[in-house]
């Protein structure tokens, strides 16, 4: 799987505060941001605020996004 292919995915997380745009839109992920190694994925995601009460359930659904089954999201 390629950097290219999971921004795709991602481009169907939206941070509850702002459902018209993407996290990827927002650039709150870039190509950037993710690290493939073996099977991993690692995703660093921005947040659109500091203190963002839904940091934890953006990171939950990037996490639960299905990439493939030979992945793992970190």
């Amino acid at each position: 799987m390629e950097k290219r292919e999971i921004l795709e995915i991602l481009k169907r997380v939206y941070d509850p505060d702002y459902v018209d745009q993407s996290i990827v839109d927002m650039g709150l992920v870039s190509e950037e941001d993710i690290t493939i190694k073996d099977q991993e994925i690692q995703i660093a995601y921005g947040l659109t605020a500091p203190m963002c009460p839904f940091s934890a359930a953006i990171g939950l659904m990037i996490r639960n996004r299905p990439c493939t089954a030979a992945h793992h999201v970190a």
